[in-house]
C-alpha cells in the first residue's frame, strides 16, 4: 500500500499538528481551529477523519492529566446531546448539502460570541449542556470543528476544568463522529494509515504543552475562548462562501 501523502505534505501536516496540539494541550482547544482550515486547503484528505482520529489520542492524554477537574455531570449531559447530533450529521452528510448548514452553525456561534462579549452568560443546566453537546456533534462530524459550543458554555470556569471537561467532550464526541464517518465510507485504510503516521506529532504537542499550563489564567483563557469561537466561526463562513 502506497503512502497517500508526499514527503512535503507529511512534513507540513506534522508541523502544523504539533503546533496546534501544543496550544490544545495548554488551553483546552485550538487543534481543529488552527489545523482544520489550513489542512483543508492544502491536504484535504486529513479533514475531518484523520484530524479527529489524531485528536482522540491528544484528548485522552489531556483528560487523564486534568481528570480531577472534569465536570462529570456536564460531561454526561453533553454526551447525551452529542450522540443524536453526531447521528444527525451522518444523515445530513448523506442526503443534504452541508454548505448551508455550516453557514448556519457558524452564524449562530458568531452571534453567541457577540452576546458573550457583552456580558451575556449561558445558564449552566441540563438543557444547555445537551444543546451544546448536540451542536458540537453536528459541527464536529461535518467539519471537525466542534469545540466552540462547549467552550462558550465553560468560558467562566477554571482553566483545569475547561481543559479537562472539553477534552472529555472531544474524546467521547470524537469517537462517535469517527464511527459515523466509517459507516458513511468517509474513513478507510488510507485515512487510518495517515492518522497513524501523524500520531507522534500530536503526542509531541501534548508534552510540549505541559510547561505552558502554569501561565494560563482564567481571565486570559476566557478572552482566548471568545477569540477561538469567533475566529473559527468567521473562518467557517469564509470557507463555505469561498
Amino acid at each position: 500500500m502506497n503512502f497517500p501523502l508526499t514527503l512535503g505534505q507529511y512534513l507540513w501536516a506534522a508541523g502544523l499538528i504539533w503546533t496546534a496540539a501544543t496550544i490544545q494541550g495548554a488551553m483546552g482547544f485550538g487543534l481543529a481551529l488552527i489545523a482544520a482550515p489550513l489542512l483543508l486547503m492544502t491536504v484535504p484528505m486529513l479533514v475531518p477523519g484523520p484530524l479527529i482520529c489524531i485528536s482522540l489520542v491528544l484528548m485522552s492524554l489531556v483528560c487523564y492529566r486534568d481528570f480531577h477537574s472534569v465536570d462529570r455531570p456536564g460531561l454526561v449531559w453533553g454526551t447525551l446531546g452529542r450522540l443524536p447530533g453526531s447521528l444527525l450529521a451522518g444523515v445530513v452528510m448523506g442526503w443534504l448539502p452541508t454548505k448551508p448548514l455550516n453557514l448556519l452553525f457558524a452564524s449562530l456561534i458568531f452571534f453567541a460570541v457577540i452576546l458573550s462579549s457583552r456580558g451575556w452568560r449561558v445558564p449552566m443546566n441540563r438543557w444547555s449542556m445537551v444543546i451544546a453537546g448536540a451542536l458540537s456533534g453536528l459541527m464536529g462530524t461535518i467539519s471537525s470543528v466542534g469545540g466552540p459550543p462547549v467552550a462558550l458554555l465553560y468560558q467562566h470556569h477554571t482553566p483545569s476544568t475547561i481543559r479537562g471537561t472539553i477534552a472529555g467532550h472531544f474524546l467521547i464526541g470524537g469517537a462517535l463522529s469517527l464511527v459515523v464517518l466509517v459507516v458513511m465510507g468517509r474513513f478507510g485504510m488510507d485515512e487510518l494509515l495517515v492518522s497513524a503516521a501523524l500520531f507522534p506529532s500530536g503526542l509531541l504537542g501534548f508534552f510540549c504543552s505541559g510547561p505552558l499550563i502554569t501561565h494560563m489564567q482564567q481571565r486570559h483563557l476566557r478572552v482566548a475562548i471568545l477569540w477561538f469561537a469567533g475566529v473559527s466561526s468567521v473562518v467557517a463562513m469564509l470557507r463555505e462562501l469561498w
